[in-house]
């Protein structure tokens, strides 16, 4: 029972620091500007392999260094809203997959016209990087079973603050 608890304990912290989350905004001169959001869970390969799901992955020999343009995929996630695929056909998702180097890192790439649209992408690359790590983690592999959508990973620590974003102030507050 001991082992079992321990385990359980090492494994929880593993998946709390497993995920690096960075969001870098730019901004140009006339007020639009770019917002890129770089997730790296290359921790989530290796607690896969420790924890022996990871042997359909050692399988795959080839890495994968990709981007995808957003407007190809928009339709297929039906979580968004009208308004939400016009601000998305316009963004871009790039994958780096390499299972020897237990590599995997999403970057989300979104231009914007104001400072008022960056509160919207926020929320939109939250649903674009949920339906892609549930297509990949549901599609495992041939015998995978899918995940079920109540227990797909949601939220973050970003649901504790809100955001507003206006010209030449961006203000982050506790909720």
């Amino acid at each position: 029972m001991k082992k079992l608890f321990g385990l359980l304990l090492i494994g929880s912290a593993l998946v709390m620091t497993s995920c690096e989350t960075t969001r870098e905004i730019s901004f140009n001169e006339d007020g639009s500007g770019t917002m890129v959001t770089t997730t790296d869970m290359s921790g989530l390969i290796a607690l896969a392999k420790m924890s022996g799901q990871g042997k359909d992955m050692e399988k795959a020999d080839k890495a994968i260094d990709t981007t995808i343009g957003l407007d190809k995929m928009v339709d297929s996630i039906p979580e968004l809203s009208l308004e939400e695929k016009a601000l998305a056909k316009n963004g871009k998702l790039g994958l780096n997959l390499d299972m020897d180097e237990e590599k995997l890192v999403t970057k989300l790439h979104f231009p914007f016209a104001n400072a008022g649209e960056i509160s919207r992408l926020d929320g939109l690359s939250s649903k674009v990087m949920q339906q892609t790590m549930k297509k990949q983690m549901g599609q495992g592999g041939e015998n995978a079973p899918p995940i079920p959508a109540d227990e797909m990973p949601r939220g973050s620590m970003e649901e504790y603050f809100t955001t507003t974003y206006s010209k030449g102030v961006i203000e982050k507050k506790h909720i």
